[in-house]
């Protein structure tokens, strides 16, 4: 038989595991810290616009995690441009990187207005931001992420 002092053990021990184990997943649902190294125009036409963004993926996290898909938002000057998502699958090492390729769309009558005060300082670039979810097994809804920066198109007509 299992003495009154054996049980207490066990219950407190048990629940120092769960508390260690809350921690832990805490830990795994920080997000992705990610980084636009790129965007590059597409195909063109007079409804829409393609735009290729390389992203940076890195992982603050003490294990890996797999990413199963990632949507995001482009916003030029606080306005969104285009939106897309990708399925590539990609697993980040534990306080490693990985980089993606995301392909968006946007519409003419979104971007027009910003590409027209580009043209007047073609030099200063658009301030932009993409924000979205990164997908992965361990949390519904995904992580949320942002990153802001400075971009300088290359348009060539």
């Amino acid at each position: 038989m299992i003495s009154a002092l054996s049980r207490r053990c066990f219950v407190f021990l048990l629940a120092g595991g769960l508390m260690a184990c809350s921690s832990l997943s805490q830990k795994v649902l920080q997000a992705p810290n990610i980084t636009a190294v790129g965007i590059k125009t597409g195909d063109m036409s007079l409804t829409e616009q393609h735009f290729t963004l390389t992203l940076t993926l890195q992982n603050p996290n003490d294990i890996p995690i797999p990413l199963t898909k990632l949507g995001a938002e482009f916003l030029i000057n606080g306005l969104s441009m285009a939106q897309g998502q990708t399925q590539q699958s990609v697993t980040l090492p534990r306080h490693g990187e990985a980089k993606i390729q995301l392909d968006v769309v946007s519409q003419l009558n979104n971007l027009l207005p910003q590409v027209k005060k580009w043209l007047k300082n073609p030099g200063q670039g658009l301030p932009y931001s993409v924000k979205g979810n990164a997908f992965v097994p361990l949390k519904s809804g995904g992580l949320p992420f942002e990153y802001k920066g400075l971009w300088k198109p290359d348009l060539r007509f």
